[in-house]
This record gives structure tokens, sequence and C-alpha cells, in this order.
């Protein structure tokens, strides 16, 4: 049975809590009062002593779940097992590193967005110059060509004064000089562009490839921020990675278990301790293990039971009364489509083409109920 770990945001704590960090406090209004009720974190702040007689349970705002890298241990999924594997590592970016490997929801990595668009305007700058350099040359090697009655005119002046002749050679000979090194200039402008155009086309690949990723919301970076403070591995000069939240990127590949996780700080630290509190573990200093098997199943099924009843419910007040009108019938079917959209929307990765899709057939389907039940 997988086992994951529920951490405070606020304090670093699950089970055992400790005294109250003396941070800051948002300055934001909206936040402050999100903070008072326990949905928004504190600021981060160095960790204290623990407090034995303090036993209460403070809001959790995120779940770390536990995937042991060794699938031929029996215990794969146990949390001690996979601490265990972490802790070999030495304290500081090692074991950070395998910390983020080994639990998969605090696998948040840094996009550097920022950097890539640097570089891309780097790249966009240097082959621009290019391109012009090899337009120039493209446009010289045409005015160096020879014309075609260049020999009939060369004839034909022969017998002109040899003041006249002599410029004439010259410039069919610096026309020929010219006529062979711009091709070469050519070629070498061409095998400069190459690896500039393939290192550019990679960075706009890659660039797709993080767009497709979702960024971490700021209660999941912050709770990520505070536990990484309150283990002291890093120093403030190594913490200054931990900027913004924009700046990482989440791994996830369920796309209804990424959304759960995203509303997990919403839930109290009781209910999730009462329902799927792992009691084979021993108590942790700054979290509480959680049987993840359950608590997937249990909350993917409500999610599932939310759904079912937001789609059937219009189906189901339309049979229990047949003879509503024309315009509450519109009413009724425009308002469940609009819930239905924003429900998609709400899923992290959704795109447009997929929610439009989806709400015009659930549409669809409501507007032939109805009309089956009028005839």
């Amino acid at each position: 049975m997988t086992t994951t770990l529920s951490t405070d945001i606020e304090a670093g704590h699950g089970e055992n809590s400790i005294s109250t960090p003396t941070g800051a406090p948002p300055t934001n209004l909206i936040r402050s009062i999100l903070h008072k009720w326990g949905f928004y974190p504190q600021t981060a702040a160095s960790s204290q002593p623990v407090d034995p007689s303090n036993t209460s349970v403070r809001s959790a705002d995120y779940v770390y779940s536990s995937q042991s890298e060794h699938n031929h241990q029996k215990n794969l999924g146990s949390y001690e097992s996979n601490m265990h594997q972490v802790n070999r590592y030495p304290e500081g970016w090692s074991r950070l590193a395998a910390e983020q490997e080994g639990f998969e929801n605090t696998a948040i990595h840094r996009k550097f967005g920022y950097l890539l668009q640097r570089c891309l305007l780097d790249s966009h700058h240097r082959l621009a110059a290019s391109a012009r350099r090899l337009f120039e040359l493209d446009h010289l090697m045409a005015s160096t060509r020879a014309p075609d009655d260049l020999t009939e005119t060369t004839g034909e002046t022969e017998d002109g004064p040899a003041a006249e002749r002599v410029p004439a050679e010259e410039a069919s000979l610096l026309s020929e000089e010219q006529g062979n090194s711009v091709p070469q200039k050519i070629s070498q402008v061409i095998q400069e562009i190459w690896p500039l155009l393939n290192n550019h086309h990679q960075m706009m690949f890659n660039e797709k490839t993080l767009r497709s990723l979702h960024e971490v919301r700021e209660p999941e970076f912050w709770n990520r921020c505070n536990k990484i403070k309150d283990d002291g591995y890093l120093n403030e000069e190594e913490m200054e990675y931990l900027s913004h939240p924009d700046d990482f990127v989440s791994t996830a590949t369920d796309p209804l278990w990424r959304t759960i996780t995203g509303w997990m700080h919403l839930l109290p630290t009781w209910l999730l301790l009462l329902l799927f509190k792992d009691k084979r573990t021993e108590e942790q200093k700054f979290a509480a293990p959680l049987v993840t098997g359950y608590m997937e199943i249990f909350c993917k099924g409500l999610a599932i039971l939310v759904y079912a009843v937001v789609l059937l419910l219009p189906v189901i007040i339309l049979y229990i009364f047949p003879g509503i009108s024309t315009a509450g019938a519109v009413c009724l079917l425009t308002s469940f489509t609009l819930l239905f959209m924003a429900m998609m929307f709400s899923h992290q990765g959704a795109t447009m083409l997929v929610v439009l899709v989806g709400s015009l057939a659930y549409a669809a389907v409501l507007v032939a109920f109805l009309a089956n039940l009028q005839e």
C-alpha cells in the first residue's frame, strides 16, 4: 500500500505542531483573509524546536506521494522504505534531487522560461544577421556574373584606343576573382547558419514541450519552498533558485489526479487524517503519513460522482417535469452546459478545443433527450 506524506504549508508539520514561525504577514488583503482562514501559507521562516506538549493538528495544504524506485522490494509503497532511500544521499542538492524523484508530487522542476526566451531572442538576432549576410552575398554573386555578350563587346573594342581596352580587361579579371570567392563565402555562411538554425528549432521544440506541462500552483509552490527551508539543506544563496511559482512546472501525467492534488490544500487536516492516516508508520516531525491508494480511490470516486450528478441532473429534471416551457428548457440546458464547461476548464492542461467539443456533445445529448420527451 502506497503511503503519502501530508505536510503543513504554514509551519511544515502534520501531526506534531511546532511554535508559529515569525514570518512577515501577507500584505495583500485577500491573502491575509485566506491566511486567517487557513487557505493561504505564511511566509517561510526557519524551523523551531519541537514542542512535544502541543499535539494539535494544523491545516494541511499539500500531499506528498511516495513511490519507490526499487520495484523489486516488497515494501514498495511504504513511506519508511522510500525515506530510507532518500536519506542515503548527503544533505544538500543531492538529497533534494533524490526527494524530488522519490516523491511524485514533490517532483516539480524549474522551467527557466525567462532564460529560454533570452536564448531564443539571441538566436533570432544571430540568425537574422547571418540571413542578411547571405542575402548580400547572393546579390553580389548575381552582380559579378559576366553577361553573355561580354566576349562580343570585347571583340568589337579591339580596334579602339588602348586606354579603353585596359580598364575593361581589369574589370573582367576582378569580376572573375570575385565570382570565384563569393560561392566559397556563401558556403561558409551556410555552414555557420546550420548549427544556429538547428539549435533554434530545438529551443522552439523545448518551448512547446514546456507549454504542454502545467505550472505549479502558488500554494503548492510555497509548501514545497517552506519544506525545503525547514529541512535546512540549502543556505540563503542556494535558495535563490526558488524565486517565483511561475518558474516551476509539474511533470505529473494523470490529469484527474493532478487536478485533485491542486485542490488538496483546501481540505482540512483533520479530515485527511481521519480518513487516510497510515497508523502503521511512526509520527514524523514535519508530516503525517497517509495511505495513497485509499486516498486516490476516494478522491477520484468523489470527482466522478460530482461529474455524474452534473451530467445527469438536467436529465432528471426534464424527466420529472416533462411539461417545462421552452424558455425554461433553454435556460436549463444553457446553465448546465456552462457549468460543464467550467468544470472541464478547471482541469489543468484542458485545451479549448477539447472543452468545446465535449460541451457541444453534452448539449446535443440534452437537446435530443428534451425533443424525445416533448413528442
